[in-house]
């Protein structure tokens, strides 16, 4: 499989904080929610069309995990948790948790598979590093110090140990950073 264009197809996510500083919040829930219908009407052809599925897996051979043959893509769950991030989060912390996903994951893979030497899992330490650093600069202008730490560390950490990491990365680091956004603007 070529990771790099994987994750350069990863990158289109980037879709999504460039719509929601575009348009308004319902406009770009709209325009996501339909982009995660595709992805679903996608995904359930996919699975009762055989024809079609080979058809989808032969164009995106090189790109395709081996376990994403006859389970959901990575693409639709980065679809389905933008679309959730937007609906749940304020724009700020939706757009962080979306740039961990798109830019953090894209650099850990890249650095881990090129140059991770000390594993865990079936992560790199150097990757998750690349990770941290990535979503941690990419973060640091839309929600400032404090919370681009806790956020990032959240998110490294949940990319690290999840299997579901096109899912999971976004909602959890999301509702720390709401829950820390609240008792901070509290105190």
């Amino acid at each position: 499989m070529d990771e790099l264009s994987r994750k350069l197809i990863h990158l289109g996510g980037l879709v999504v904080p460039f719509l929601y500083i575009a348009f308004d919040r319902n406009t770009t829930l709209f325009i996501c929610g339909l982009m995660f219908l595709a992805a679903l009407a996608g995904e359930v052809s996919r699975a009762f069309i055989p024809s079609l599925n080979a058809f989808f897996l032969s164009v995106f051979n090189g790109v395709t995990r081996e376990h994403e043959k006859k389970k959901l893509l990575g693409a639709t769950y980065l679809t389905a948790s933008s679309f959730l991030a937007l609906l749940l989060f304020p724009l700020n912390i939706a757009i962080s948790c979306m740039l961990y996903l798109v830019l953090g994951d894209m650099c850990a893979a890249l650095v881990g598979r090129k140059f991770g030497r000390h594993r865990f899992r079936e992560k790199s330490w150097e990757g998750s590093f690349a990770f941290f650093i990535v979503s941690f600069l990419s973060s640091l202008y839309f929600i400032g110090l404090p919370l681009s730490f806790l956020g990032t560390l959240t998110a490294t950490i949940t990319e690290a140990y999840s299997n579901k990491d096109n899912l999971t990365v976004p909602l959890i680091s999301g509702a720390v950073l709401s829950v820390f956004s609240l008792l901070l603007s509290c105190s």
